[in-house]
């Protein structure tokens, strides 16, 4: 049989059990509750991992539309030659034990994916077992960015990208997105934020000061907490602000009604509210008065899928939020199965890939008729055709060609409690829109505010270069931020790639890595697997537990002591190049994890005295870590020093490349995206840089400071303090072997 032929009977095969599956807009068939006898055929078993114990209600939501696909799919196969009969293993979320169930289901030949779980920080969990073996995972609702971040690109030791991680919702940067587009739409002009200090509240944490500033809207303010105590704290300081509205994120049900109760109270004064997906159950028609007017977005159907009104007319209720996204999990899982029985495949991951990922790209894909009911659908079969998408109660299911894990599109909703009943005010969707431009998980969101840098020369005049001097600082320590000792070595190596000898170099970290106990690769640190070791040859000065913050500032004014023997000794002939990467919070540097870490106070005296002393002809600084717009806005105004922050005043940086080998991030966005660039193209000018930093550096806004005191940011470039030469070959080449 050709592949054409191949393509066209699987065309017909997909197409004879979706009519029944993910298109019921004809049926109001009640389930009958016993799958085991509706087919004959191949068993295939997949695991469930939904909460089922905290809720009754939501339990029987998730059973019944289980329960209502199997049915519909098993009977969609009556006339199919090789049929399959597809098993659920079900287990509660809220009771077991996730590590020892998923290290479990993923090695069990019999388990072909695994579905949810629902809560993004159990996701993390079981997708870090399924990253051993590369069981499909199909996440319904849970969308933390960082989880999605962190298994898009998983490599093995040789380097080779295995997709396993399939998830029916965008991230919650796409959510942020919309709740911010209501605040606009709304007229009011500020925005504010409460949300736990968890995987799931982490990606508001870092994407609403970032949105909120595309949206043009004022960022107010940002409460967060992890404990009862930190929650009534923030509830009672957040109820008495003046802002227009607040994000609300809640990790159950309890934290909703708190605060609609707490805000009930508050009366008028108080700013609007808008609730995140968590927030939209069933518990909100038991509350009375308390949920009245509460409003928020959710991940929902698409409405012109027909499974609302299907549903509807089937269970007498609505459905729940990622109802929808849960049925399509169940479809692409058994429709992978019946692709791999039909065609004699063993990779179910692949098979997803076949039918959601377009031809284009390197895969087929399968119309499947959006009107009508099975009858219709049957008859409809022989005129489907390959040129059209896969598509699901929830959206298109199409996922990125390049990152493989998130669909592209989400359908959201815009609900709102009235008179004790759910409305639905509106869908927001980025198909067929403009409101992103590709998503890529909307990673590749390219930021609109962009700083106006003018063409004119400086007015200093600067003295002849003699020579070149860098500081590099990884501020952390501990495995757990292994990134930023990371970051360093990355920057070191370039410097030593382009002739940098260890004499005019100051390196600066903890040097806990690369024998660390959980290392896996003993003598050896990575920016990206692929990679070279990053660890060869390095000259370690200081050791970060024997110094404090102060000392850098020591150390760059070149206060030589029996403390500090090794410091900077340059003139007014000499350029120097700062690079910090670490944690950081408002107004200063972290250090270690002690309270006083390098301020932008200690950043403008340590420059203010150097200036006075003619310790330097030009600096450039660059920091890694969050906030750090507000350290080196300390920069302004000092004649001869240009500063590259990764991150406004008051936004997070973002981790780049995760390793589950390691257990751990590699390295960081900014850092990379600097060091590409730099690597690169030698020759490319400040303006050029930052207009490359400004697109690739996703969720923060890369910001330059005191460009006026320093030199024409279209005619100079960096080169002056990275030194001429060849592309640095770690970028390159390959790992080592033994990887």
């Amino acid at each position: 049989m050709s592949m054409k032929q191949k393509n066209i009977r699987l065309s017909r095969l997909i197409t004879l059990a979706l009519m029944a599956c993910l298109l019921c807009t004809c049926t109001d068939e009640e389930p009958d509750g016993n799958l085991s006898t509706t087919s004959e055929g191949e068993v295939h078993k997949v695991a469930v991992i939904l909460p089922l114990t905290a809720n009754k209600t939501v339990r029987r939501h998730y059973e019944q539309t289980a329960q209502w696909f199997l049915e519909k799919f098993h009977k969609a196969q009556h006339v199919s030659e090789k049929p399959i009969h597809i098993e659920l293993e079900w287990y509660d979320e809220d009771t077991a034990n996730l590590r020892k169930v998923a290290e479990e289901l993923v090695v069990r030949p019999d388990i072909d994916a695994i579905i949810g779980p629902e809560k993004s920080v159990n996701v993390d969990v079981v997708a870090r077992a399924c990253a051993i073996t590369y069981k499909p995972l199909l996440v319904p609702l849970a969308s933390s960015e960082e989880v999605v971040r962190k298994y898009s690109n998983v490599k093995d030791a040789n380097g080779n990208r295995h997709s396993f991680l399939w998830s029916l919702t965008e991230t919650d940067i796409s959510q942020t997105e919309v709740l911010l587009s209501l605040v606009a739409i709304s007229g009011k002009k500020s925005v504010a934020l409460l949300t736990p200090d968890d995987v799931y509240g982490k990606t508001f944490i870092e994407w609403t000061p970032f949105l909120a500033n595309e949206y043009k809207l004022d960022f107010r303010k940002q409460w967060t907490y992890s404990d009862d105590a930190g929650f009534e704290a923030a509830l009672y300081d957040m109820l008495s602000t003046d802002v227009g509205y607040v994000i609300c994120v809640c990790e159950n049900t309890e934290r909703t009604r708190a605060i609609l109760t707490a805000h009930a109270q508050a009366g008028e004064k108080a700013p609007r509210l808008l609730f995140t997906d968590s927030s939209l159950t069933p518990d909100l028609l038991t509350w009375g008065s308390i949920a009245e007017g509460a409003e928020g977005v959710s991940m929902y159907a698409n409405p012109s899928s027909g499974f609302q009104i299907s549903y509807e007319t089937t269970f007498g209720v609505s459905p729940m939020s990622g109802e929808a996204q849960f049925y399509d999990a169940l479809s692409l899982a058994a429709l992978a199965a019946y692709y791999c029985h039909n065609f004699d495949m063993d990779d179910i991951n692949e098979a997803i890939c076949l039918l959601t990922t377009p031809k284009n790209e390197g895969c087929s894909k399968w119309e499947v008729v959006t009107q009508g009911g099975m009858e219709s659908g049957l008859a409809m079969m022989e005129t489907v055709v390959e040129s059209s998408e896969l598509r699901g109660a929830s959206s298109g299911l199409k996922f990125d060609a390049e990152s493989l894990t998130t669909v592209l599109h989400s359908t959201y909703v815009h609900w709102m409690m009235y008179e004790g009943k759910f409305i639905l005010v509106d869908y927001a969707s980025s198909e067929d829109s403009k409101r992103v431009e590709n998503t890529l998980a909307t990673w590749k969101w390219k930021a609109q505010n962009v700083e106006d840098l003018e063409d004119i020369d400086v007015a200093e005049r600067y003295a002849p270069h003699h020579d070149s001097w860098a500081v590099l600082v990884a501020g952390s320590d501990t495995w757990r931020n292994y990134r930023h000792q990371s970051d360093v070595l990355h920057f070191y190596q370039l410097l030593k790639q382009r002739g940098w000898d260890d004499e005019h170099i100051i390196l600066v970290m903890r040097d806990d890595l690369a024998y660390n106990e959980r290392n896996n690769y003993p003598g050896a640190i990575y920016a990206e697997m692929g990679g070279v070791n990053l660890y060869q040859e390095v000259a370690n000065d200081y050791r970060t537990d024997t110094l404090t913050a102060a000392d850098i500032s020591l150390i760059l004014q070149g206060k030589q002591s029996a403390h500090l023997p090794i410091v900077l000794h340059t003139d007014n002939h000499s350029n120097i190049l700062v690079y910090w990467s670490g944690h950081g919070k408002e107004g200063q540097f972290n250090w270690l994890d002690r309270d006083e870490g390098f301020t932008t106070k200690m950043m403008a005296e340590t420059l203010q005295q150097m200036h006075a002393e003619g310790r330097y002809r030009k600096i450039l600084i660059c920091t890694e870590p969050c906030y750090s717009s507000s350290v080196v806005k300390a920069t302004q105004g000092i004649p001869g020093v240009l500063a590259i922050a990764s991150s406004s005043e008051k936004e997070s940086s973002f981790a780049d490349i995760y390793s589950s080998v390691q257990g751990i991030w590699l390295s960081d966005r900014f850092s990379n995206n600097l060091i590409r660039s730099l690597s690169d193209n030698p020759t490319l000018t400040y303006r050029e840089l930052y207009d490359y930093l400004v697109s690739h550096t996703l969720g923060s806004h890369v910001k330059i400071y005191n460009a006026s005191r320093f030199g024409n940011m279209f005619k100079e470039n960096p080169s002056e303090f990275i030194m001429a030469g060849s592309p640095c070959p770690y970028l390159l080449t390959k790992m080592d072997d033994n990887l």
